[in-house]
């Protein structure tokens, strides 16, 4: 990450719809571990992923 900043993963908006809680986190900018996400599904239904599936995002931020 540049000087000055951390990142934000936030999960997509359309699975909050479905139930599903992506456990959100802050990274400095000298995180340098493996990237891993907690996937909670809060639903009645089975949820499938797909690889490729789209979950999270990361922001970067000042």
């Amino acid at each position: 990450l540049p000087p000055r900043t951390c990142a934000q993963i936030t999960p997509m908006s359309g699975l909050g719809l479905k139930g599903i809680v992506v456990g959100a986190e802050r990274l400095d900018r000298d995180f340098r571990e493996e990237l891993k996400l907690l996937l909670i599904n809060n639903s009645p239904n089975a949820f499938m992923f797909r690889k490729g599936d789209c979950v999270a995002q990361l922001v970067i931020e000042k």
